[in-house]
């Protein structure tokens, strides 16, 4: 477009688009300049913000060529710590990856970018683009270790699942949807490193019972939408379940079908055959099952609130099975009423329940949640132990027991519940809920270390993205001379923050009690080249000693 117009100033914007998009940042700027001038003082948003950030690259970033066909772009501060872990990192990513989908990419570039906003606009033209890592194919762009989200999260997790998508679409031409790359690259997380789980387990609970999973024509759509982050873990369901019933090799031939050019009925039929109806249904199978052990109360939907309402007769059925069912429903509608702030609709529908005799366990729990809301807590704590004396069971209900028996000083029982609490739900999602932080706090208390790092270790399980847990566990066993296990865990803590001085000296010692003696080498050369103002432990020199 460029060779028959030169001075078309869109064509050069969208050459420069491409450019920098394949790895050519050079060419690419020297384009979007070039779109600029023949602009003329026509402005756009996106190509201003895109020039800014590779004008900011080319003089921040070094870059550097690695092992397999890989080039890194980082600033020259973090250089030394990121080439020591990124780079071999990312190889045998590639390698395992390659092997696994029978494909090896071509040369890719990762950038990695010390300042979010700069991440964010190199990414999409904009800033406060709400993710980690972004993959253009060739290209990976990646949010650093010390940047402004220092902590929160692991720049592996996020480097593995990019480095998937290289591969997807290098596999597919670009052709594969969406949810399959997304879909394929989650289930690949928890594959490589099971704490790596988005543990979204409670969505998909709620979304089962409300008769709302994504059906398989609409999950491209979802990445579109307010239920993004969802699309991602429900697409790693539906991928891990196709992979427990019909093996790993299946998923290749599916991105290769979609490479042919099949649409979604014929990559789908004539891969597992089977339409993507009859897929939805599998998956709703699929989904009852993963979920019926999670004991907790749904999150009910307006929509379906009303509509079980409507499902429902007025009066029970006198056969009991049918009579018990239809109680059930109308605890659903009661809680659903209760959930969306429809009190009086709630207790209406609580006093239909009558008609059956005996409550079921799960309108004496919302009898308690109504009491609880009235400030009566003794009542609510009547019927909460009512509901479970009758059989009944729910995460939140054994959190709130733990709670009163806290606040009484009963820590045996506070123990009890929320040990019940975690077998409910292990791993419950909302930290500040969480039975295993609890229980760890409470041994905290009672001077039970093993019990407390116990709890510790049960609750890293559900969660990828936090260092000061992952080092004093590792610290725990290095001081109990569990030094396998300390370095586990530093290797963990250092997937999220690998410019701490603390965590190398640290791990370099379990390592030589390991007998593990260039690793610790490599330790303790890393504790040298962290850049003092890149460490929050330690901001100081290395004293002559410690090089």
């Amino acid at each position: 477009a460029v060779e028959r117009d030169p001075q078309d100033a869109l064509a050069f914007m969208e050459l420069g688009h491409a450019l920098s998009n394949t790895g050519d940042e050079a060419g690419g700027l020297a384009a979007l300049q070039r779109s600029q001038e023949l602009a003329a003082g026509r402005q756009n948003a996106w190509r201003h913000n895109t020039v800014k950030v590779l004008e900011a690259m080319q003089k921040r970033f070094v870059v550097e060529k690695g092992d397999g066909d890989l080039r890194y772009a980082w600033t020259p501060d973090s250089a030394d710590v990121l080439r020591t872990y990124w780079m071999p990192f990312y190889f045998e990513s590639r390698a395992e990856l390659s092997q696994r989908y029978g494909h090896t990419p071509g040369p890719v570039v990762i950038e990695v970018f010390d300042r979010f906003q700069d991440f964010s606009v190199r990414s999409t033209g904009f800033e406060g683009f709400p993710a980690l890592g972004v993959c253009f194919g060739p290209v990976v762009t990646s949010v650093a270790p010390q940047s402004e989200l220092r902590g929160r999260f692991s720049w592996a997790r996020t480097s593995f699942h990019e480095f998937t998508h290289v591969v997807h679409l290098g596999l597919s031409h670009n052709r594969c949807p969406r949810w399959i790359t997304e879909g394929l690259a989650t289930w690949e997380e928890e594959n490589h490193n099971a704490s790596w789980t988005r543990n979204m387990r409670r969505d998909l609970l709620d979304a089962w019972w409300n008769k709302d999973l994504i059906r398989v024509r609409d999950l491209n759509r979802a990445f579109r939408s307010n239920r993004i982050l969802f699309g991602y873990f429900m697409s790693g369901q539906l991928c891990r379940m196709l992979i427990e019933e019909q093996g790993f090799a299946p998923m290749v031939k599916l991105l290769e079908a979609f490479d042919r050019g099949d649409d979604l009925d014929e990559a789908i039929g004539g891969t597992f055959g089977m339409t993507p109806e009859q897929l939805d249904a599998r998956f709703d199978a699929w989904v009852q099952r993963a979920v019926e052990p999670l004991r907790i109360e749904p999150r009910w939907s307006a929509a379906r609130t009303t509509a079980l309402k409507f499902e429902l007769d007025e009066k029970p059925p006198k056969e009991a099975g049918a009579a018990r069912q239809w109680a059930e429903g109308w605890s659903s509608v009661a809680w659903g009423y209760f959930q969306q702030g429809r009190k009086v609709d709630a207790e209406q529908a609580l006093r239909k329940l009558a008609l059956v005799g005996e409550l079921p366990p799960r309108a004496l729990f919302l009898q308690g949640a109504v009491a609880a809301e009235r400030n009566d807590n003794e009542t609510a704590k009547q019927f909460y132990e009512r509901g479970l004396a009758a059989g009944g069971e729910d995460y939140r209900i054994r959190i709130v027991l733990g709670e009163v028996a806290e606040a009484d000083d009963d820590l045996e029982e506070a123990e009890k519940q929320y040990l019940a609490a975690e077998r409910a739900y292990p791993g419950f999602p909302e930290e500040e809920l969480s039975a295993e932080l609890r229980l760890a706090k409470l041994y905290e208390r009672t001077d039970r270390d093993e019990e407390r790092f116990a709890a510790l270790e049960r609750w890293i399980r559900w969660e990828s993205d936090n260092y000061g847990v992952r080092m004093r566990l590792a610290e725990h066993h290095a001081k109990a001379g569990r030094h396998e296990r300390a370095v586990e865990l530093f290797v963990q803590a250092n997937e999220i923050d690998p410019f701490r001085r603390k965590l190398h000296r640290s791990w370099a010692t379990s390592l030589v009690e390991l007998g593990r003696h260039a690793e610790a080498a490599r330790e303790w050369r890393v504790t040298r080249l962290v850049p003092p103002g890149l460490d929050p432990d330690d901001g100081e020199p290395l004293k002559d000693a410690a090089k």
